[in-house]
């Protein structure tokens, strides 16, 4: 993994400050009108402009760095990133985890991104979808092998749909859209995330997870787990075989962005009854180059808008 990095969000007003000083919280600062000093709600501090841009510009520089970070951060490589005061820190981490925009990992105790940060980032993705040409790269693989293809995301013990197109004519109807979520150990997308994190990663999710059998064929023992995402490492792909629902199969490859903060992965999914894994399997060649084309949309929209390197994939995601 690389070391923790810096956010390139710039802000100010991080000199040291008299320690007695009274600072509102980020839900008083919120609470203020732009411009206007001296509004804090009755019982905080009052906060002048500059001071609530100051809270504002800390918040902000914190979830930077945590989004720039290959691992989760807590409160004192945060404090030392950033060069501020540990009570400062913590308040402003109480704030925004308050407002779901962090969230505690659970085994390390440091600091993701939380779900209403998520879903702001998934938004964005999702009002873009359907215009967008990677949807027309998903619409072209339904096209070509008649079955439903999603493309989705590591988002943290889970994989993210971010967009989905399903075949015309099929007639399963699955209850999934953009936005939905599967456990990473019951799908194959799923698996092929498995696949791609560092062993550390990997460790802190299989005690992370509580895995239930959604059918009789989801891979719940701790072996058996291993032994598959050994045979996705090798393979290159990963397979659901009637493990997420009854009846349906499911063939995973990974969408190789070179610069992403997400790991991203395509899936072609169909009944059992109409195409089984060895029909599912027929598809590879034409998911291999879907995935290629997707990879290079990903990367020329990363380049238009990046102004810096972006963190090892070689992580568990966030975590």
């Amino acid at each position: 993994m690389t070391s923790h990095s810096v956010s390139s969000i710039r802000f100010g007003g991080l000199e040291k400050r008299n320690t007695m000083q009274k600072r509102a919280s980020l839900a008083d600062v919120e609470r203020l009108p732009p411009g206007v000093e001296g509004s804090a709600p009755t019982g905080s501090a009052e906060l002048s402009s500059s001071e609530a841009r100051t809270a504002t510009d800390r918040s902000l520089a914190i979830l930077g760095v945590i989004l720039s970070a290959t691992a989760p951060m807590n409160a004192r490589m945060i404090g030392s990133a950033l060069d501020l005061p540990k009570a400062t820190v913590h308040r402003l981490l109480g704030a925004l985890e308050d407002k779901g925009l962090l969230a505690k990992e659970p085994v390390s105790g440091g600091y993701v991104s939380g779900p209403s940060l998520c879903e702001m980032a998934f938004e964005i993705l999702r009002k873009s979808a359907v215009s967008s040409s990677r949807h027309a790269v998903l619409a072209g693989l339904v096209a070509a092998t008649g079955e439903t293809c999603n493309l989705g995301i590591l988002d943290g013990h889970e994989a993210r749909y971010i967009d989905r197109v399903e075949a015309s004519h099929s007639p399963l109807k699955l209850d999934f859209r953009p936005g939905s979520r599967v456990p990473l150990y019951a799908s194959a997308m799923g698996k092929l995330f498995l696949s791609q994190m560092s062993e550390v990663a990997f460790h802190r999710h299989l005690f992370a997870v509580k895995r239930v059998a959604h059918t009789p064929a989801t891979l719940v023992a701790e072996k058996a787990l291993r032994n598959a995402i050994a045979g996705v490492r090798q393979a290159g792909y990963a397979i659901d075989d009637e493990e997420y629902i009854v009846g349906v199969n499911c063939l995973s490859v990974p969408v190789p962005v070179k610069h992403a903060r997400h790991l991203v992965a395509l899936a072609v999914q169909a009944p059992k009854s109409r195409k089984d894994l060895a029909a599912l399997q027929t598809f590879l060649p034409l998911m291999q180059r879907a995935a290629e084309k997707l990879a290079a949309i990903f990367d020329e929209e990363i380049a238009g808008g990046a102004d810096r390197p972006s963190p090892s994939l070689k992580q568990g995601g966030n975590p």
